[in-house]
């Protein structure tokens, strides 16, 4: 098994519970050394991976789909011997299936693709399994597949390519079922027993039996009533008192919801990328904005996820895998230098900097302000300015630079930007905001006696309100190359 994600992890403990040999591979090796601690073979790297495998070998990736898949098969090609079987159980679109499948057949390698469904149920109930390639070779893998799946809980779907097929299918009828049910508990919602009928236990009621019972109705049932906001339609507000009902549902165990303040959301919209776009997100953990972004783009382009701190990083990668943004790579490395290997390579650019957290602070909560110092808010503006330095250089002539703060600091915040239209002159701009929000007020052009540039004023500061943490957002669009400056 290579990846070991929350799918992947526990296909290898149900296969060794039915007494497999499984040998597991993963890029963290944490994740290798938890699964050895239970009875897998652990692999530190590919070679070593293929050498403890028996011929002919059989190897399953649990991986998100698109890159990180050719790039495991370029070396996998290469590892194996005709005759070795490689298995794709990701949300691979079918048509690369087919193409992945002819590059291995030219050494003699055999590919299946199975769409795998079951999320974090499926180590105790099995998983749902639809297989393609070919027959012959689907018989061979029968005895895995029993393991994996409940009774009755696999099929052949067709030549290569049908097994993600048909899972593509199953999953739009999920989203399509989603929508039905939001639509339905509208219309109660609207009716003249609206005070009545009581959403959770209406939903219980339909899981007993019903011809409409499913999982997804257990969040109805956990009475969570999310409100969408007026701002953006992907995006929701529960109730501060349904935040844990929330983070305990298998939809935010299995990363289909990701929990934020609203004020959060913002620097990615106002990035307004078109889905083929090249993006970089610099500080990019734990994730948040990057997943928003891969969901404005449809999964497609390219966004590249650069944290510095290592144990964010984890985080950020962990939380990419979880969701399935095929369009994301992630990188551990020092934002700050990014402009060096990639100069003006990007579309566009989110930068939502370190910063001394004002806008998080609580009154009623001393840690949210026990680290605050002026000292920590002039090292903040000392790696804010490295990192914009490398935001605009790596950004391409006409592409935008969205700059975002948690903070309230001016220093942090109309200081920077007012340092950036310094070193760069005419090459930046600054793009007017329309944020519909009540609670905003405009760029400060002055503080503590110090001027700050004019155009600051286009930047927008979002008041805390009691659902929205403060917070600072700018858009600078890039009017000529900067290389030289």
């Amino acid at each position: 098994m290579i990846g070991l994600g929350r799918m992947g992890m526990n296909m290898v403990r149900r296969l060794l519970q039915d007494n497999h040999e499984v040998v597991a591979y993963n890029r963290t090796p944490q994740k290798t050394e938890e699964i050895a601690g239970e009875g897998a073979a652990a692999a530190y790297s590919l070679s070593e991976f293929v050498d403890q495998l028996n011929a002919p070998r059989v190897v399953w990736m649990m991986l998100p789909a698109g890159p990180a898949i050719d790039e495991h098969l370029v070396q996998l090609k290469e590892l194996l011997s005709p005759g070795d079987m490689v298995i794709d159980g990701g949300n691979t679109w079918y048509k690369d299936d087919i193409r992945r499948a002819d590059s291995l057949l030219e050494k003699g390698i055999g590919f299946m693709d199975v769409g795998v469904s079951g999320g974090i149920w499926g180590l105790k109930v099995g998983y749902c399994l639809m297989i393609g390639g070919p027959r012959a070779t689907y018989q061979a893998l029968e005895p895995v597949l029993k393991s994996l799946a409940p009774k009755e809980g696999y099929l052949y779907c067709g030549p290569t390519g049908a097994g993600h097929f048909v899972k593509m299918i199953h999953n739009g009828i999920e989203y399509g079922m989603m929508q039905a049910y939001a639509e339905g508990f509208q219309i109660l919602e609207s009716s003249p027993y609206a005070e009545s009928v009581k959403y959770a236990e209406v939903a219980h009621l339909w899981n007993q039996g019903s011809v409409v019972r499913s999982w997804l109705l257990e969040l109805a049932e956990a009475g969570i009533r999310p409100r969408a906001l007026s701002w953006w339609p992907l995006g929701y507000t529960v109730p501060a008192a349904q935040r844990r009902a929330l983070t305990d549902t298998p939809a935010f165990a299995s990363g289909r919801v990701y929990v934020q303040n609203p004020s959060s959301m913002r620097p990615p919209l106002l990035l307004q990328v078109p889905p083929g776009a090249h993006i970089l997100d610099l500080a990019a953990a734990p994730g948040s904005k990057t997943l928003q972004l891969a969901a404005m783009m449809e999964n497609r382009g390219s966004i590249a996820a650069v944290e510095s701190v290592r144990d964010r990083f984890f985080r950020l990668r962990r939380n990419v895998e979880l969701s399935g943004a095929a369009n994301v790579r992630t990188y551990l490395r020092d934002g700050a230098s990014v402009w060096r290997s990639c100069p003006e390579r990007f579309d566009g650019v989110l930068l939502d900097a370190p910063c001394s957290g004002e806008g998080q602070f609580t009154r009623r909560d001393p840690r949210t302000y026990r680290y605050w110092s002026l000292r920590k808010i002039r090292q903040m503006v000392r790696t804010q300015r490295r990192l914009v330095f490398s935001a605009v250089n790596s950004l391409r002539p006409g592409g935008a630079l969205v700059y975002s703060t948690c903070t309230l600091a001016p220093e942090e915040n109309e200081g920077v930007l007012t340092w950036a239209l310094s070193r760069f002159g005419d090459a930046l701009g600054v793009e007017a905001l329309d944020l519909c929000l009540p609670n905003l007020s405009a760029g400060l052009r002055r503080w503590q006696g110090h001027e700050m540039a004019a155009a600051v004023t286009a930047a927008r500061r979002v008041l805390p309100d009691g659902t929205m943490q403060g917070f600072f957002v700018c858009r600078l669009r890039k009017r000529r190359s900067t290389l030289a400056c």
